[in-house]
């Protein structure tokens, strides 16, 4: 399943937002007050629509390259046991999954 995120700002409307205070998890459009996930990019938040019945770790899995094998399964546990440097790897891998999909 294909992932459509955007650094920097709402990917429903394109306002500006701000970088939430976790590395992850839930936040909303000021604007248009989409519900949205957030992921704390290299290069900045990237926020993704959410949808009905996933969480965040659904949205990483989608994100990441099929080959890695990476399931929500195995991630929510990876997050729990990680620092923060573990944490800013595993985005910034995320992160050239998405270009490589060119997101």
């Amino acid at each position: 399943m294909k992932r459509d995120g955007a650094i920097d700002h709402c990917p429903v409307c394109r306002a500006a937002l701000s970088a939430p205070i976790r590395s992850h998890g839930e936040t909303h459009c000021p604007r248009c007050e989409a519900q949205l996930w957030h992921m704390a990019f290299p290069s900045g938040p990237a926020f993704f629509v959410r949808r009905p019945g996933e969480n965040i770790y659904d949205v990483m899995a989608a994100t990441a390259e099929p080959s890695h094998g990476l399931t929500p399964e195995i991630l929510q546990p990876a997050f729990k046991d990680a620092d923060a440097f573990d944490i800013a790897e595993i985005f910034a891998d995320l992160e050239n999954a998405l270009s490589a999909k060119g997101n």
